[in-house]
């Protein structure tokens, strides 16, 4: 089954579809940018420049490195297949299957470095990956106290980085809550996100 993916934000997806032609991002420059973004993410120097290129060029390709940055660094973050990758861009951002290809090829050789990476930025903490849930209706119990309400349960798998066996390792954290509760989280999640944003927004304007 395909993967919708409504987290990639639509700006994103309007630049990649500047690779519908060749004449605006020629082959061997999408070749050089793919692998400097690659080496980017790897933390690893850039091996291309593009000084001689100037005009809507110049700009286009501004224009699809944050883009590239961004779109592999989600990716990977989510652990998508490189087959997800290839579905996105050919069905979400009408690439033609060869410049689709060409993403998929970059995306899987770099993967499990761009991942490693990932992994262990910041303090190390485990990053949450997944989560699934399922819900429960309680009508009553063997107590006095009748309960009518869902109960939720929710699991989150993370991932966290373990440098003694170079590899990722995986954990969940099971929990389960009401409504009201499961309310209170999203509500601190979304205050926590904004918080971010903000951040994000006003670094970005200085």
């Amino acid at each position: 089954m395909e993967k919708k993916l409504d987290e990639i934000e639509e700006k994103h997806i309007n630049f990649l579809k500047i690779l519908n032609s060749n004449d605006i991002i020629p082959d061997h420059v999408l070749n050089q940018l793919l692998e400097n973004c690659c080496r980017v993410l790897t933390n690893q120097n850039e091996l291309h420049d593009f000084l001689n290129c100037t005009g809507q060029l110049s700009l286009n390709i501004k224009r699809l490195h944050p883009t590239l940055l961004y779109i592999f660094t989600q990716f990977v973050r989510k652990n998508h297949t490189p087959d997800d990758l290839y579905n996105f861009l050919t069905n979400q951002c009408q690439l033609p299957s060869g410049r689709a290809e060409l993403l998929k090829s970059y995306y899987e050789k770099w993967f499990t470095q761009i991942r490693i990476k990932l992994l262990n930025i910041g303090s190390h903490l485990p990053h949450i990956t997944d989560v699934r849930w399922k819900i429960d209706y309680v009508v009553k119990t063997n107590s006095s106290v009748q309960i009518d309400s869902p109960v939720f349960h929710i699991s989150l798998k993370t991932e966290q980085f373990n440098r003694i066996v170079k590899k990722p390792e995986v954990e969940y954290i099971v929990f389960k809550c009401n409504s009201q509760e499961l309310q209170d989280l999203l509500s601190k999640i979304q205050d926590a996100v904004r918080h971010c944003q903000n951040i994000a927004s006003g670094s970005l304007s200085n």
